[in-house]
């Protein structure tokens, strides 16, 4: 019965973590950029000057400048939607819907208001409603390769592939070198088991650039996930050769060695993820799996405590300390984390 646990254990991390983390890296790097892009083609130079602000007080003295202008003519659209842009860069979100909302009343048509007000909706996660503002900006401009992009991205954080890959080759058609959207395209391929194209996208983008972090990291997932691990650790150094401080490579070759049964390379990999990124809270989870499958049940219990004081609602943390408590003999304190896993799985 353990023996079952403990590879569910395993699946139920390494897929989730080697699914969600490889896309992230594209998805937050790319919207960075089209962020600025947005910000750099729109209405007035001081919209440009957007860029430049990262002080917080001079920040605040241009939001009060935005709201005299607007004092004098509410219906200025360029004070509306760059006051939305200094409220975005504050990360004050839903100021930012607000202003850009505003602008849309007036300007129904306000292409980088629609895409924009999606951006921020993708930030929170509402995916539906930065889809429904994509769609608009397209209705607007149907060869805007930036909002098919993303508009790409949000459909594959709902998990429908097809529609993420139709908008994907959309950009492709556009710009057939768009080293984005290939490595997007590849990584929507190989959710959905497509693992032959998703491994000629990323091998187009080497093609362009031998040293594409993002596509040396897709093809290295592509090759985890059919279970050549030897040639998913080759991928994963080269991305480290590259840049030693990516953490999504440290982890996914942790991955490798923890699936090869090399634990203390696991180990050292995942600590090395933890010095870049000490608040993520997945990584404790694989160390806690590392720990376990050695029998250091006491160093688990450590590490899966970590998870649940950085995120208190995961399931599979609880579930897992109650496997280390169980295996210390710990049974009421066990019962007590399998119960509280039952109960945020069905609140989910």
């Amino acid at each position: 019965m353990l023996r079952n646990n403990r590879l569910s254990l395993q699946f139920f991390a390494t897929t989730r973590q080697l699914g969600q983390m490889a896309i992230l890296g594209i998805q937050f790097s790319s919207l960075y950029a089209l962020w600025f892009t947005g910000c750099s083609t729109n209405v007035s130079e001081t919209t440009n000057n957007m860029k430049l602000i990262n002080n917080t007080s001079i920040e605040q003295q241009t939001i009060q400048q935005f709201e005299k202008v607007i004092e004098i003519n509410p219906k200025s659209e360029w004070s509306h939607y760059n006051l939305g842009l200094v409220h975005y860069n504050q990360g004050e979100y839903q100021q930012a819907i607000q202003q850009f909302e505003k602008v849309i009343e007036i300007n129904p048509k306000s292409e980088w208001s629609h895409y924009n007000l999606g951006l921020v909706h993708y930030n929170q996660s509402e995916y539906q409603q930065a889809i429904q503002q994509f769609e608009k900006v397209i209705e607007i401009n149907p060869n805007n390769i930036e909002v098919h992009n993303n508009l790409g991205l949000a459909y594959h954080n709902q998990g429908k592939y097809s529609q993420a890959v139709t908008e994907f080759e959309k950009v492709i058609r556009i710009n057939p070198t768009n080293i984005e959207a290939q490595n997007n395209l590849g990584l929507a391929y190989h959710n959905q088991g497509k693992y032959s194209q998703a491994v000629t996208e990323f091998e187009k983008v080497i093609r362009i650039n031998p040293n594409n972090i993002e596509a040396h990291n897709g093809l290295g997932l592509v090759c985890y996930s059919q279970g050549k691990y030897q040639q998913a650790e080759v991928e994963f150094e080269k991305v480290i050769k590259l840049d030693p401080n990516n953490a999504i490579a440290h982890n996914h070759l942790g991955l490798v060695h923890y699936n090869l049964g090399e634990y203390p390379s696991a180990i050292e990999q995942f600590k090395k993820m933890v010095e870049i990124n000490p608040n993520n809270a997945e990584i404790y989870g694989n160390l806690g799996l590392v720990y376990y499958n050695q029998g250091k049940y006491q160093q688990a219990e450590v590490e899966f405590e970590k998870v649940i004081k950085l995120d208190p609602n995961n399931a599979i943390a609880h579930h897992n300390l109650g496997l280390v408590y169980k295996e210390q003999g710990k049974i009421a304190e066990a019962e007590i984390e399998f119960k509280e896993a039952k109960d945020i799985l069905a609140e989910e």
